[in-house]
């Protein structure tokens, strides 16, 4: 056996190298791992809750109401369109009152 490298073989060397390969996939893999935890769970932050998206819904219909014009062709469109925004948020509401709920209240 010839001694190559500060003493080490060349079989030592390349088994160092080997480790040392694994050792930085790993930490490569766990840095992936934790980037994408991160972008998840920043996604979940932003997205909206149901409520705040029936709001926008509530918003788009009450703009297109607003934007119905007396003598418009686009007028059956926009109603179109508002009422299927009006009944989504009915749906919505609806949905959040549960039977039991609503026998309480009369």
């Amino acid at each position: 056996m010839s001694s190559l490298y500060n003493g080490k073989t060349l079989i030592d060397v390349i088994e160092q190298q080997k480790a040392e390969d694994r050792e930085l996939h790993q930490h490569r893999q766990k840095l992936q791992r934790e980037s994408e935890e991160r972008a998840a769970a920043e996604q979940k932050a932003n997205e909206k809750t149901p409520f705040e998206k029936i709001l926008g819904k509530q918003e788009l219909a009450r703009q297109m109401v607003d934007s119905i014009q007396s003598g418009s062709p686009r007028n059956e469109e926009y109603m179109t369109q508002a009422l299927k925004q009006m009944c989504d948020v009915l749906d919505f509401l609806l949905e959040s009152i549960k039977p039991e709920d609503y026998e309480e209240r009369k």
